[in-house]
């Protein structure tokens, strides 16, 4: 961090100089008049003050994420109601003190399951598990609650490569669900998945027992449902990973066509299922199709998602290698930049992602 920043009028401590004070004095620019002054310590937290002004001032930015002003239906309240988040700025959050940067309220109650998963999401598994296992600590082990936070820990250990703790939650939490819910219930069957995935066994094996758990969940769920779907997904994974192209990419367009109907094209696992069919018509080397899948995914996310997002940069980066290899050096090089650019804005020149890109 390059330094801190203190609003003189309200005491407000931004932990960023550049886009995140803009960001505080957007927010109270109606507020705070004063002049900001450089502080070189952090302040001590004060007790919460209520935000002056008018309800219309307070209403202007309150939908908004409050690290990127960017309005995104994934955005949730911090308990003191000031400010939202999105799943995209969360890491910011997490580098800090969980305060609110609105009123510096300590954001105790905060959807810990929720937030912990959007971590997930963005990469930050370790952390992810950290939470999840605190959040077990202090639960009733037998309410559906903590068996659900129990999952997405057993799933969190797994990403992070650690299957001994992801086997021994999920069987746990398998054997909670099929007790309170049913053996052939969608938390339990999904549950069935993810244990199959962290287990130790041979690839074809696993493939096999996937197969065998997809029939049980058609049979159970239907073939639309979205465990039923996860599924199908992680059996084309399994394909590709194992060098199986074809197979994965017909196990692909079935679920693509499943998501389509189910959820429309504006949708991130759509995205995703449109992302994977473009790496495996990579892997496959015709990068025709290869691009087509990685457009619409890319056309799909700019639609939803801000350009600068780094689900749509990761696209962009996708878009632009295929032109690569199909050498359009032309329209790689302008996506290449674009992506550039967005990092940098983003991130910073010195990220990892800033650097592969340049």
């Amino acid at each position: 961090m390059k330094g801190q920043h203190c609003c003189s009028k309200c005491s407000e401590i931004e932990y960023c100089p550049e886009k995140h004070q803009e960001a505080h004095w957007k927010y109270h620019k109606k507020l705070c008049v004063a002049p900001q002054k450089k502080i070189s310590a952090p302040v001590p937290s004060a007790p919460p003050v209520p935000l002056k002004g008018s309800v219309n001032e307070e209403e202007e930015y309150k939908d908004n994420c409050v690290i990127c002003l960017v309005n995104v239906p994934d955005a949730q309240m911090c308990p003191c109601g000031h400010s939202a988040v999105c799943r995209d700025c969360t890491r910011e959050l997490m580098t800090q003190s969980q305060l609110c940067p609105i009123c510096r309220k300590p954001m105790v109650g905060f959807d810990v399951g929720v937030y912990s998963g959007s971590l997930g999401e963005r990469g930050l598994w370790p952390t992810s598990a950290r939470h999840f296992r605190e959040l077990r600590k202090k639960k009733d082990p037998k309410k559906l609650e903590v068996l659900d936070a129990c999952l997405a820990l057993g799933k969190a250990c797994g990403r992070v490569r650690d299957f001994d703790d992801a086997r021994r939650y999920l069987k746990r939490v398998k054997e909670g669900y099929e007790e309170q819910l049913g053996r052939d219930s969608e938390k339990a069957l999904e549950t069935t998945s993810s244990l199959i995935i962290a287990a130790r066994m041979s690839d074809g094996e696993r493939i096999e027992k996937l197969r065998d758990l997809l029939k049980r969940m058609e049979r159970a769920l239907g073939e639309e449902n979205v465990v039923t779907l996860h599924t199908l997904n992680e059996i084309g994974g399994e394909l590709q990973e194992n060098g199986e192209f074809e197979e994965a990419k017909e196990v692909w367009e079935r679920c693509l066509a499943g998501r389509m109907k189910v959820f429309g094209e504006d949708h991130k696992d759509t995205f995703e299922s449109l992302n994977n069919l473009g790496v495996v018509y990579d892997d496959l080397k015709n990068y025709k199709k290869a691009l087509e899948y990685y457009k619409r995914a890319l056309e799909g996310k700019e639609r939803t998602l801000r350009k600068t997002h780094s689900e749509t940069l990761m696209a962009v980066m996708n878009t632009g290698t295929t032109y690569l290899k199909l050498r359009d050096l032309g329209k790689a090089e302008e996506l290449y930049q674009r992506a550039l650019k967005g990092y940098e804005a983003q991130l910073g020149k010195d990220h990892v992602s800033t650097i592969n890109c340049a």
